[in-house]
């Protein structure tokens, strides 16, 4: 929505400009510059208001808000990063029941391509780092994500237990097992920290592993009009009552073979 208005009021200036001041064609390309300049100023200020004033005013569960998450998401994406996302197999996310996800993380932004694919209210698990970062940590707080602590085990298990307390109510959780971005040459997970999965397991979540491909090339790009096309991929669900009787390790295995099925 926001998108749309700040879209209108900058075509809205280009043309009165263009009408009432002059039309002369040199004058018609400043109008037109400005008025794009206009439109980032306006969907910026938008989102940093609806960050801090109007999302952490909606109730967990509510559909604007991440009506409202999706398309900042997307804007950001479109607008500022210039990643084109395309999302394959979202009808594999169920409309309701427990569920976790949990995919290959190659990039910073991994979660700003993730969530406007994610059809259901989610949050994530978050280093801590980032609580002193102004707007993501109250991005992170609206979105109901529990940091993860990799200095102090002890707050980590604190955040953790939340975690599933949240998750035994139905948030959905998105994980990225792996625990960082260290592994960006490569875009399959070949060692992640299996106490991730202890959230699914605990909270006796389904499980969808999903698939980022691309994410990395955002930091590597030289020419940055040249559009960078990431693809995420939803794998169908892991029931709970399909792995309730694996250990954490196995689990594990289960999900990075799903995971890594779809970077071949």
């Amino acid at each position: 929505m926001f998108t749309l208005i700040s879209f209108i009021l900058s075509l809205a200036y280009i043309l009165l400009m263009t009408f009432l001041v002059n039309s002369t064609w040199y004058f018609i390309i400043l109008w037109v510059i400005t008025g794009i300049i206009i439109f980032y100023i306006l969907s910026i200020s938008s989102i940093l208001f609806l960050i801090e004033v109007i999302l952490p005013r909606l109730s967990e569960k509510s559909k604007i808000k991440y009506k409202y998450l999706h398309e900042m998401g997307w804007w950001i994406n479109t607008f500022l990063l210039n990643v084109h996302v395309k999302y394959i197999g979202k009808e594999n996310i169920p409309k309701e029941g427990k569920l976790t996800l949990y995919g290959n993380h190659k990039s910073k932004l991994d979660p700003l391509y993730l969530t406007p694919g994610v059809t259901r209210a989610h949050g994530y698990a978050a280093k801590s780092e980032l609580i002193r970062i102004p707007f993501v940590s109250t991005l992170l707080k609206v979105m109901n994500s529990f940091y993860v602590y990799r200095d102090d085990n002890r707050a980590s298990l604190k955040e953790l237990l939340v975690g599933i307390e949240k998750a035994k109510e139905g948030h959905v959780f998105a994980m990225y097992p792996e625990g960082g971005t260290m592994y960006r040459d490569h875009e399959d997970v070949r060692e992640v920290r299996v106490g991730a999965f202890k959230l699914a397991q605990k909270a006796e979540t389904d499980i969808m592993p999903f698939t980022m491909l691309n994410t990395n090339k955002w930091a590597t790009r030289k020419f940055y009009l040249k559009p960078i096309k990431v693809k995420v991929i939803f794998h169908p669900v892991i029931k709970y009552e399909d792995y309730k009787d694996l250990s954490t390790n196995e689990i594990a295995d289960k999900v990075i073979e799903v995971i890594n099925s779809g970077v071949k």
